[in-house]
């Protein structure tokens, strides 16, 4: 198995950082998108489901992690862990 290089694991951290985002906003949006349903089928129809509250307490975790990642890269880890966790979506 290969090794992720820096730059292969940044480019999967903001792409999941995207995805938990949306999700994150959709569960807390009064005014669903249609996108987000079709973009993400499996874990939409999790949020509508009896555990929706864990899964949306899952893709708020996923979306706080990613983003200290991301911060850090671009701000240096103090920067990352003063804003930790960040849910703003």
């Amino acid at each position: 198995m290969k090794k992720a290089t820096k730059q292969e694991l940044l480019k999967l951290s903001i792409e999941q950082a995207e995805k938990y985002c949306d999700l994150v906003w959709y569960a807390r949006s009064k005014q669903k998108a249609k996108s987000f349903e079709e973009k993400y089928p499996n874990e939409i129809k999790a949020l509508q489901g009896e555990y929706g509250d864990w899964y949306h307490g899952f893709n708020s975790g996923c979306l706080a992690a990613f983003r200290m990642i991301l911060t850090g890269f671009e701000n240096g880890i103090d920067e990352a862990n003063k804003n930790f966790p960040e849910l703003d979506s």
